[in-house]
């Protein structure tokens, strides 16, 4: 039996490769944790990663050692497939509240609290048509769709 076959568990080191992985299943919609588990890695390993990649983000970049580096590269690899996941979703919202009154104040509620959730004071409302009026002073009238 070669000693490949005879290793049992994760992995011992993480690697940018590994790392690659995760972040593009988490671009994609996984959640960490099945992403981390897809590589074979438990959650406690994921949240070792991220207090060690935490730490070593804030020391400039020539003073980390290799591996603070990959813990680095963990962390603001998850940080930006996260981001790139949360732009993609809002940018579909979007596109579907472009042609939903309803998507459309749910949208605006997300992205304008102040002026469009359910605790502001004046709100928005909606004609039978779809159309959204009185949002303001500047403008009246919205139609949509």
């Amino acid at each position: 039996m070669s000693s490949e076959a005879k290793r049992r568990g994760a992995p011992l080191e993480l690697n940018r490769e590994t790392v690659d992985a995760i972040a593009s299943a988490v671009e994609l919609g996984a959640f960490i944790s099945a992403a981390v588990a897809a590589q074979g890695f438990s959650r406690r390993a994921y949240q070792r990663w991220d207090r060690i990649g935490k730490k070593a983000v804030k020391k400039p970049e020539e003073e980390r050692n290799e591996s603070e580096s990959v813990y680095a590269y963990y962390f603001l690899s998850i940080q930006k497939a996260a981001g790139r996941l949360q732009c993609n979703a809002e940018h579909k919202l979007y596109e579907m509240a472009e042609s939903d009154p309803e998507v459309m104040k749910y949208y605006l509620a997300k992205r304008f609290p102040e002026e469009w959730s359910d605790k502001a004071g004046d709100k928005p409302s909606l004609e039978d048509d779809g159309s959204i009026i009185s949002l303001g002073p500047e403008v009246k009238h919205i139609a949509i769709g």
